[in-house]
């Protein structure tokens, strides 16, 4: 052990586990913090850690999740899916900056966000803050 520098944490829990409820929960609610000095309507959101799943596609543009194609927490209809993105989604074409993906479980919390945020700009159209966009 005297020559152990240190010990380090990997993503697929060779080493340790955690709890994602805890692990994520801790993430969203810090990002809340941050984004409360521009809404503070965000202040009552919670996080339902169970909802979100590895393997997702943010369209950042358009607002919609794809694998499952929801926009905002709405699951898109096949028309509204062939109209943006046509007949065929090939997963390699998802590219920063239009595109982020969904691959570890470090980013769940960041999903589940995005689908509120969506869903909050379109209840509230006109209303969305500067910088919260």
């Amino acid at each position: 052990m005297r020559n152990i520098v240190a010990v380090g944490f990997d993503m697929d829990y060779t080493l340790a586990q955690y709890k994602p409820e805890t692990f994520e929960s801790l993430a969203y609610e810090g990002t809340i913090r941050k984004v409360l000095l521009v809404c503070s309507q965000l202040l009552h959101w919670t996080f339902d850690w169970t909802y979100m799943v590895r393997g997702l596609v943010l369209d950042k543009k358009r607002g919609n999740i794809l694998k499952v194609a929801y926009h905002g927490f709405r699951e898109m209809s096949k028309e509204e899916k062939v109209g943006t993105y046509g007949s065929t989604l090939i997963r390699d074409s998802f590219d920063e900056p239009d595109y982020a993906l969904i691959d570890t479980l470090f980013s769940l919390a960041e999903a589940y966000l995005f689908a509120q945020l969506v869903d909050f700009k379109d209840k509230n159209p006109g209303k969305v803050p500067q910088g919260a966009e």
